[in-house]
């Protein structure tokens, strides 16, 4: 009886694992002007006025997964005045990590040499928390303003190709303002979760200003105690039915 309890109990790991790994999506999406990079995890579209090579921008996109993270970075060499080493984009769908983050962006050695200002987006999708959701924003190198806006949605992820995505469910945004190398930081500013299972998306806005930029905008969960309690109950509870049961057989 334990023998078949034990394989039920890895059958059923397994098809939680294929069914996060199917639920689970997440795009990165940059804009500047009418230049659009979109990478989807699986293919990566270049767009400005019309569908161009990639290689148009000298961009490149990676995708990668450890430890119940999900991570996508796009980087280009000619982006509509801008020079980007790392966009990444960090999800832990469905349920956040152990520190309570969900999803977070970085721009790292971000450079502008021209006046058009770029707006970054990430997205994932399944994420299940409830309680609040935190997004705050921090950066060590500016070269203007840098804003920084969360999205909680459901429904489809909906980046385009083509042009910037129109997502629901805003709150923020926040504002950082700097010129050099200066530790800067904001928020956190809350909302409420929707109903699960929903996506997560947050905004990076670099405002026109010839320089560097390193900065990373982060979403995180603050779960409600009631429901943690109420978990960790009806864990207690299935446990000891469950033993009852492998003494009777």
């Amino acid at each position: 009886m334990k023998r078949i309890f034990l394989a039920a109990c890895a059958m059923g790991l397994l098809a939680f694992g294929a069914a996060r790994t199917a639920l689970a999506a997440t795009d990165v999406e940059l804009v500047s002007g009418s230049d659009v990079i979109l990478w989807d995890s699986t293919t990566l579209s270049c767009f400005n006025g019309a569908v161009v090579a990639c290689t148009t921008f000298g961009a490149t996109a990676t995708i990668g997964s450890i430890g119940g993270e999900t991570q996508e970075t796009v980087a280009a060499t000619n982006f509509n005045g801008w020079h980007f080493t790392t966009d990444t984009g960090n999800s832990f769908s469905p349920s956040c990590s152990g520190t309570a983050i969900c999803i977070e962006q970085n721009h790292i050695d971000t450079n502008a040499s021209g006046a058009a200002a770029l707006n970054s987006f990430f997205g994932a999708t399944g994420f299940t928390p409830i309680g609040n959701l935190l997004l705050t924003e921090a950066g060590t190198n500016f070269a203007g303003i840098v804003s920084a806006t969360g999205f909680a949605y459901t429904g489809g992820l909906g980046f385009s190709s083509t042009a910037a995505p129109t997502l629901a469910g805003l709150w923020g945004p926040l504002s950082l303002v700097g010129s050099g190398n200066v530790a800067l930081s904001a928020g956190p500013v809350s909302t409420p979760a929707p109903a699960a299972p929903y996506n997560l998306a947050d905004e990076i806005s670099l405002a026109t200003g010839t320089g560097n930029y390193n900065v990373t905008s982060t979403i995180s969960t603050v779960p409600e105690p009631t429901s943690a309690i109420s978990f960790g109950g009806v864990l207690l509870l299935s446990a000891t039915a469950l033993r009852k049961k492998l003494r009777k057989a």
